[in-house]
């Protein structure tokens, strides 16, 4: 029963890949397109975590406030369990995702010290089109990089589906919002 259902799907696939034509190698410097986000784009001098410190918080995490912001109410499940697991963003912070269609996912940041979300409008979903996975992809398999001793957050690849902040973004937690410290732009 499964392979007569699955029999149609293959073949389907198969001749897209064959209608697609051979596929070039790719090696890391020489990705055929000039808008893919390679090693060679990152900054000579990044900001670095040592440089926005945050202090260690070691407490037990508020309940969440979803009436703090008005799409945290549809959210409220998967921040509830967030919350759970504790720091991993700026000290008291929890960085909490979710998807929101192929390769794209939605963020809010967690105070668990007071339980209040905030959905920051320069981060408010990410995606990793375009991006050499080979050079830039960080050993955790993330491209958006936080500790919890520090207060910067960096996101390779587009964010908001906007070509205008699509790049390398180096941003700082103030504790109500992300400003960028710096920029690699690449549309």
């Amino acid at each position: 029963m499964i392979r007569q259902l699955l029999t149609p799907f293959v073949v389907i696939a198969l001749a897209l890949l064959l209608a697609a034509g051979p596929v070039a190698a790719h090696d890391g410097d020489t990705w055929p397109d000039a808008h893919t986000l390679r090693r060679s784009d990152l900054p000579p001098r990044p900001p670095r975590f040592a440089q926005y410190p945050a202090p260690r918080w070691q407490g037990r995490a508020a309940e969440v406030d979803v009436s703090s912001h008005p799409r945290s109410q549809q959210f409220r499940t998967r921040l509830r369990q967030a919350a759970r697991l504790g720091p991993d963003f700026a000290g008291h912070y929890r960085i909490v995702s979710w998807g929101c269609g192929t390769g794209c996912l939605e963020h809010a940041i967690l105070d668990l010290r007071s339980g209040q979300v905030h959905h920051p409008e320069n981060f408010a979903s990410t995606d990793p089109m375009n991006i050499d996975w080979k050079a830039l992809e960080p050993p955790e398999g993330r491209l958006i990089k936080y500790r919890r001793d520090s207060r910067l957050l960096i996101v390779i690849g587009g964010i908001n589906n906007d070509p205008a902040l699509r790049g390398i973004s180096y941003f700082v937690w103030d504790g109500e919002r992300l400003d960028r410290t710096a920029f690699v732009h690449k549309p």
